[in-house]
């Protein structure tokens, strides 16, 4: 990759920065491995965002008013049940239609949306908590920790027990 490369997270790229600042001198190898942890969670933190639907408008182009009142819909309701054939009649559109625009404007379908903001909360919650899985499943609306578990393995590469006891800063 060649160019400027943009992270729109300033706190936390900052946050990174000031510790990187911290550790420059030290050269044992915790500080090492804590430098290098660092520096991973920029280059992490810039391959989040560059996967992430702009405003959530990907592929350039303002996604139309159903569309954004869906991802809304969505982001507001995520962690419940959401029927998406409601949500489709609701803005007077057959559920084929509502998919096919929704992915036309945020590059995903509106079940793919949902699973990422679910995931990406399960995410936080297993890094900043210490919830049991089961626990974390219903505050992310999902029936329970065996279904969490499946859905995070096959979207995330490994198991939420194991990304819960990845090295932190």
């Amino acid at each position: 990759m060649t160019g400027k490369l943009m992270i729109t997270d300033i706190e936390r790229l900052f946050s990174d920065y000031r510790y990187l600042r911290l550790l420059a001198l030290e050269q044992d190898e915790a500080a090492m491995e804590r430098k290098q942890h660092l520096v991973s969670d920029i280059w992490r933190l810039f391959e989040l965002e560059r996967n992430v639907p702009k405003e959530l408008g990907l592929h350039g182009m303002l996604a139309d008013v159903e569309m954004r009142k869906a991802a809304q819909f969505i982001a507001a309701n995520a962690f419940g049940p959401i029927d998406m054939k409601d949500l489709a009649f609701s803005l007077q559109l057959t559920p084929v239609q509502l998919t096919r625009r929704f992915r036309a404007a945020y590059g995903m379908t509106p079940s793919d949306y949902t699973t990422r903001l679910r995931l990406d909360k399960a995410s936080k919650l297993l890094l900043e908590t210490e919830l049991s899985i089961d626990k974390i499943a219903q505050l992310c609306g999902y029936e329970n920790g065996f279904y969490l578990s499946r859905i995070f393995r096959n979207k995330r590469g490994m198991p939420p027990s194991q990304y819960r006891n990845m090295p932190r800063v």
